[in-house]
């Protein structure tokens, strides 16, 4: 089931599936047989699953769903300078962040960084130097009136 790692599913678990979590799959352990949801760190054991279903890649967080990035056009690129960092948080871009090819935070916004650490709005801290931050970007956007 590792080819589930990355994408966003909705998992129901519990003795009568009465348990429901949606979140992109961060880890899937085989060893501890636990799975693990990001944004949350949702952990759920392997034993309790009843159904996964993977949801469709169309869909978008809530929050960021009237964000003009969603519309056609729009660009991703992997960021290196600290500008780039600078403008993701002064312009609020959706920004996700990648360690090798696990996902660690899908299209979050920035709100701080250094020169070795970034911090995202809901809290979560990810070094510079252990991932790759990919950020959402309006350019070549044209907006109707």
């Amino acid at each position: 089931m590792n080819d589930l790692l990355g994408k966003k599913v909705k998992i129901y678990y519990g003795q009568d599936m009465q348990h429901v979590a949606v979140g992109l799959v961060q880890t899937w352990d085989e060893a501890n047989e636990i799975i693990t949801l990001a944004p949350d760190g949702t952990m759920i054991p392997f034993d309790t699953i009843a159904k996964v279903d993977v949801l469709d890649p169309i869909d978008k967080p809530v929050d960021l769903a009237s964000d003009p990035s969603y519309k056609s056009g729009n660009v991703r690129f992997v960021m290196h300078a600290a500008v780039q960092f600078d403008n993701a948080i002064y312009f609020q871009s959706p920004v996700s962040v990648w360690q090798e090819d696990h996902i660690l935070c899908f299209e979050n916004r920035m709100i701080h960084h250094t020169a070795d650490d970034v911090t995202m709005k809901d809290g979560q801290t990810f070094r510079k130097a252990d991932c790759q931050f990919i950020v959402k970007s309006m350019l070549g956007i044209h907006f109707e009136s």
